[in-house]
């Protein structure tokens, strides 16, 4: 497979980043969703603590806001979650894509004992990485 096509460079490390978000993100959203709960279960508790009924408007205008509120966290999870991967899998492939040059470009060095400059792609994490690096292959050419 060709790697330059490839969004999973290291899907070890990738899937498990991502994974990390999606936890994180979920964590939040579960934590928003509790918090929601307790509000609007005291709400309606202290409505009727005031004496009225599970009829009265009020009460019913609670619940359904409550309703709509869980509703819209929940699709809001959901589209967080779609876009909290989309992102990982883009934000992982430009901390994957360097080290994973990196690593080739070494192997290849160390095969051939031919030195060359390390380049990477404009925007990709590690570029203090890259210079140091090719400061120590300058040394070595040297």
């Amino acid at each position: 497979m060709n790697r330059r096509k490839s969004f999973l460079i290291y899907p070890k490390f990738q899937l498990g980043f991502i994974i990390k978000m999606f936890i994180m993100a979920l964590f939040n959203s579960l934590v928003i969703v509790t918090c929601m709960r307790f509000f609007f279960k005291d709400l309606l508790k202290k409505a009727m603590e005031e004496g009225l009924g599970v009829e009265s408007p009020l009460v019913q205008f609670i619940q359904g806001q409550y309703d709509q509120f869980f509703i819209i966290t929940l699709i809001s999870v959901v589209v967080s979650s779609l876009l909290i991967t989309i992102f990982g899998v883009f934000i992982s492939h430009r901390i994957a894509g360097p080290l994973y040059r990196l690593q080739q470009d070494i192997e290849q060095m160390v095969s051939t004992k031919e030195y060359k400059t390390i380049f990477f792609r404009k925007g990709d994490h590690f570029q203090e990485l890259r210079l140091s690096v090719n400061k120590l292959i300058k040394q070595f050419k040297e």
